[in-house]
Formats: structure tokens, sequence, C-alpha cells
């Protein structure tokens, strides 16, 4: 990844963290594995991409206002559901 795609990252996830407050927006959990999750799934995996390809991805996602935080275990427990 980039020296541009990092900082965007980083500016990104602390905005995410803010509006959730540094907590997993499914429950609120304060754990420390916190991770982009997209809201409503796009289709892709992370390990199809490369990492300058999945943060394009996410540039993507978070100008649809597409993104939260969630902790590592619940986003695989989301995994590619739609939380509707």
């Amino acid at each position: 990844m980039g020296a541009r795609q990092r900082t965007w990252a980083r500016k990104v996830r602390q905005k995410l963290l803010l509006k959730y407050g540094n907590k997993c927006a499914i429950d609120g959990c304060k754990r420390k594995d916190l991770e982009f999750d997209t809201i409503i799934p796009t289709g892709h995996t992370q390990t199809q991409r490369e990492q300058s390809q999945l943060a394009v991805h996410y540039r993507q996602q978070d100008r649809l206002n597409n993104l939260q935080i969630l902790c590592s275990l619940h986003n695989r427990e989301k995994s590619n559901k739609i939380p509707f």
C-alpha cells in the first residue's frame, strides 16, 4: 500500500472510531482488534485483492457511507450478510 493510501486509511479509521466512540458498531465492545467493514456487502473478499486494490475499494465505500468499524469477532460473524 502506498503512502497516500496509508494516510487515507488512517484518517478514515480515525473518523469511524470517533463516529462509533472507539467501539464495535454491533454491540459497543471495546476490543483492540477493530476493523473496517462494509455495511452492505459488495461481494469481495480481502484474500482476492491486493492491498492497493483493497484501499481503492474502501475509499469507494467510504464515499457511499458504506463503512463501519467492527471487532474481528463480529466482522467474521457478520461475514457477507446484509444487516437488515
